[in-house]
């Protein structure tokens, strides 16, 4: 009984500690989005992911299930990136399609 209590005193302590964790990590992330407000460097973190992730969908084995389930992801992304008309999969999804 006293060790159950401890431990619920314990895990009831923890919890604003966490939270007071959490708010430094939103403010540092939040201080470092001000530093840069002014300049594009957001939006071309932004778009840089898009292209990352897209390459990695992209490269995975078209006949492997997670493939399907990321192929509505993939057109999505498929028109946010830059153009590529050379590459086989951009293509057939942004003209091949009807």
């Amino acid at each position: 009984m006293a060790a159950s209590l401890r431990a619920a005193g314990r895990w009831i302590m923890r919890l604003p500690l966490e939270g007071i964790r959490h708010a430094k990590q939103i403010d540092r992330s939040s201080r470092l989005w001000k530093q840069h407000r002014g300049s594009e460097y957001g939006a071309s973190v932004i778009r840089q992911y898009k292209e990352q992730l897209y390459d990695l969908i992209a490269g995975g084995h078209p006949d492997s299930a997670t493939f399907l389930r990321n192929r509505s992801l993939l057109k999505d992304l498929s028109t946010q990136i830059e153009p590529r008309p050379h590459d086989p999969l951009w293509y057939n999804i942004n003209y091949m399609q009807t």
